[in-house]
């Protein structure tokens, strides 16, 4: 028996706040909090198509986030930050797995076993994201509160 696929995608960013968003069974849920600790406002789980994950299935795979580090750290760039932007990224889908995250660091857009302050990878798996499921700042109550950062 296959499971459903399940994911989700978080940042936490240094005095604005944080938000995620997480596939469970068939529906992508959204949290936030503001820099202050209040909450977003609450969205409506959103309803997910098999197309819709197939499409982002394939931009998965095209990004090879299956084969992202655990974690990746400026310090393997030579800085040290302690603020910024914080994120994670875990998936499963079939039997591929990722689970990933840094701290102002990113894979790089050349080799995802590089470590780069730049967020090129990053943007195009946060991109990726909006564009197979339909989110914009425009079709979700309180999305122009948070948006991600990449």
């Amino acid at each position: 028996m296959n499971e459903e696929p399940s994911f989700e995608l978080a940042e936490i960013t240094a005095f604005t706040g944080s938000a995620s968003w997480r596939l469970k069974g068939r529906h992508l849920r959204f949290r936030g909090k503001r820099g202050d600790g209040s909450s977003l406002p609450p969205v409506q789980p959103i309803p997910v198509s098999n197309e819709q994950l197939r499409r982002f299935e394939n931009s998965l795979q095209f990004l090879d986030v299956w084969s992202w580090k655990p974690e990746y750290d400026p310090i393997e760039c030579g800085y040290a930050v302690c603020d910024g932007m914080s994120w994670s990224f875990n998936a499963k889908f079939a039997e591929r797995k990722c689970a990933s995250k840094g701290t102002n660091a990113y894979p790089s857009l050349a080799a995802v076993d590089e470590v780069t302050l730049e967020a090129e990878r990053y943007a195009f798996l946060v991109f990726a994201f909006r564009y197979s499921f339909g989110i914009t700042e425009d079709n979700l109550p309180g999305s122009r509160d948070w948006e991600f950062k990449a």
